[in-house]
């Protein structure tokens, strides 16, 4: 009877662990989805910006690849790159709203 018991609290244990890895997976790919949604609409902002599009060709070729870091380092230069734009646009506005 004792063996039973442990062998069904053994099998319950493994079940839980199955089940808690595979949720783990689906929640990891619904974030990987969703941060390639948003990097490929800001993928599409750079191409119409004034960036060279090879740079844009690099972007999207890591983006197929799905893995986190690359998603995340890419995320970052996007980012860097817009907003480097955007100072350089503004920064003669800027400059003069410093001296009025």
């Amino acid at each position: 009877m004792y063996l039973k018991v442990e062998e069904i609290t053994k099998n319950n244990i493994a079940k839980k662990k199955a089940k808690k890895k595979k949720t783990q997976k689906q929640t990891r790919s619904k974030f990987i989805w969703k941060l390639n949604c948003r990097l490929l609409r800001y993928n599409y902002k750079l191409k119409t910006s004034l960036i060279p599009k090879y740079l844009c060709m690099q972007y999207t070729k890591i983006l197929t690849n799905y893995s986190l870091t690359a998603n995340i380092f890419v995320s970052t230069h996007i980012f860097l790159f817009i907003w480097v734009k955007y100072f350089f646009y503004c920064q003669h506005f800027f400059f003069h709203l410093l001296f009025i």
